[in-house]
């Protein structure tokens, strides 16, 4: 390498902030049954070896059955309630963190659940044991917050170095990218995908390649993140948040931003004021995450 000064500032960055952990799992050979269990705090599970098999898991009642080849990372929403129908042996690594931070999270998220176990994955999991017998040292924590992050960005390297990226249409990442800079705008569905050449049909199938949120949840996604810098950041009223987030209710926003972030909006901008941190909730298990988990 010569010896030189690098820029970086002008560089896209495929993380933002560093969310705090509240709790790690590690869990080899692990076989757990959910008993109508209500998740209380996102979980961010990394799969990393899985015996032959469908798990069937009961997520608020509908049944949900996942085939992923591990190791695949998924986020479970807080919220929902789990119960296990079917389960396999599997090695999981997970991390459990404030409700607030979810829309964080899934921002970090990879496009696709399953990735390729890279030196560079392999370190940091390493990595992250070896703190985990040191953490009342000073720093540990901090660290460990860092390293899950960074394991996050290695599952993504490891996807666009293996081709995980690689979607059955290029246009679908057009209408992603589309969506992810209009959302403030009405937008027909229909109409979009007819401009952008595709059949409803054809269409749904390819998405469902790009994304596990349907395009009406991602666009919701969106909106809701932007609603939360409006709180956060500006002395608008929620009223206001809603109707400018293009909500068709207050009362129908509040709903949404409840369940997604795990408080109301005027808790969230009492939370940011006095700069509060919520308390661990008693919980025993990771649920089972193969991929995001839908509302």
């Amino acid at each position: 390498m010569k010896k030189g000064v690098f820029c970086l500032k002008d560089l896209p960055r495929v993380m933002n902030r560093t969310p705090r952990i509240w709790e790690i799992g590690w869990m080899p050979d692990h076989l757990y049954l959910h008993r109508n269990r209500r998740i209380e705090a996102p979980h961010l599970c990394f799969t990393l070896r899985a015996e032959l098999g469908a798990v069937k898991t009961l997520v608020n009642g509908r049944l949900r059955e996942r085939r992923i080849r591990a190791p695949y990372v998924g986020l479970v929403r807080h919220g929902q309630v789990y119960h296990t129908v079917q389960a396999v042996r599997h090695d999981e690594l997970y991390f459990v963190y404030e409700p607030a931070m979810y829309g964080e999270l899934l921002s970090m998220m990879p496009s696709a659940p399953h990735f390729e176990l890279t030196c560079g994955v392999q370190n940091v999991i390493s990595e992250i044991l070896s703190n985990l017998e040191h953490l009342n040292v000073p720093g540990t924590a901090d660290r460990l917050d860092l390293l899950a992050v960074r394991l996050l960005l290695e599952t993504r390297i490891a996807q666009f170095e293996c081709g995980g990226f690689s979607f059955a249409h290029p246009r679908i990442g057009e209408v992603a990218s589309y969506l992810s800079t209009h959302f403030m705008y009405e937008i027909r569905l229909e109409e979009l995908i007819r401009q952008f050449g595709f059949s409803k049909r054809s269409f749904y199938r390819y998405w469902q390649q790009y994304s596990e949120l349907s395009p009406v949840q991602f666009l919701q996604e969106k909106r809701l993140q932007y609603a939360r810098s409006l709180l956060e950041n500006t002395g608008m009223a929620v009223c206001e948040v809603a109707q400018v987030s293009r909500f068709r209710s207050t009362a129908y926003f509040t709903q949404c931003f409840s369940r997604h972030f795990g408080c109301s909006p005027s808790k969230c901008r009492s939370m940011v004021k006095l700069n509060f941190r919520g308390t661990l909730p008693t919980r025993t298990g990771a649920p089972a995450a193969g991929g995001l988990e839908m509302p």
